[in-house]
């Protein structure tokens, strides 16, 4: 009889045990699943303004190298 109750302990205890665990663990996992999508989102943000920049300073660049060189204001001699 006293083995059969220390085992209905024991059982207790665990699912007691995973049902205080298994909420955290899926609540932290969530949160670092939402916490991925938000850094990945503000990334892809940021390589954005990144590439728009760099085409815009590669534009400047072109239009810098054609200009009429022949003209007095861009001499440099």
């Amino acid at each position: 009889m006293d083995k059969r109750r220390s085992r209905i302990i024991v059982v207790a205890v665990f699912l007691a045990f995973l049902g205080a665990a298994i909420p955290i663990a899926a609540m932290a996992y969530m949160s670092w699943v939402i916490a991925v999508e938000r850094k990945q989102d503000r990334l892809e943000l940021f390589s954005r303004v990144t590439l728009l920049r760099a085409t815009n300073t590669l534009t400047d660049a072109k239009g810098a190298l054609r200009c009429d060189c022949r003209d007095a204001r861009y001499s440099l001699f």
